[in-house]
């Protein structure tokens, strides 16, 4: 009886681990975003894999980002901007947000789904400039 319970865990242990290693490959992607040659200083990137695993992060102020655990291989990609400026807090800006003036880009490229911008990930760090024509 005690033979049968170890096997069960041994098949649970190896279905698993083949499991994980084939949906669980990820890699790392950074860059710069930018709109008919401007450089945005806010908004989001995000990710969506063909299975639809997402992965996303925020644009910071020079224009740079940077994703973590973005599924490996060919993946789309939007970019979303806020459509207007951040209305600071009463007694100034908040610690940590981004207020700086949002270049607006068109909400086509919002989503994953109808940007038309792709990429393909793989394992590890990768570069990936995003230019968006005007």
């Amino acid at each position: 009886m005690k033979h049968r319970g170890s096997c069960f865990v041994l098949l649970l242990a190896l279905v698993g681990t083949g499991c994980s290693e084939k949906g669980g490959a990820t890699g790392t992607v950074s860059g710069t975003v930018s709109y008919g040659g401007q450089t945005l200083p806010v908004g989001s990137v995000t990710f969506l894999s063909e299975d639809g695993r997402t992965a996303a992060a925020e644009i910071n102020k020079d224009g740079t980002y940077k994703v973590g655990n973005v599924p490996v291989g060919t993946v789309k990609v939007g970019v979303s901007t806020p459509q207007a400026a951040p209305v600071p807090a009463l007694g100034g800006d908040m610690p940590g947000m981004n207020t700086a003036k949002p270049v607006i880009v068109p909400q086509k490229y919002a989503s994953p789904q109808t940007s038309g911008l792709t990429m393909t990930v793989k394992k590890g760090s990768q570069t990936f400039d995003i230019a968006i024509p005007k």
